[in-house]
């Protein structure tokens, strides 16, 4: 992941696969193989 798309992640902070999904940088693929993990280290970073 580029730089900018990690960080577009933690000022986003995605809570579902479609919030997720509209991230720029973040692709059908990469939604598919790494969406779940994603989404659970947000949770975590959330405090929930």
């Amino acid at each position: 992941f580029a730089d900018t798309t990690l960080e577009a992640i933690a000022t986003v902070l995605p809570a579902s696969l479609d919030e997720l999904g509209a991230v720029k940088g973040i692709g059908p693929a990469k939604l598919e193989r790494f969406g779940d993990e994603i989404l659970a280290l947000v949770e975590q970073a959330r405090g929930e």
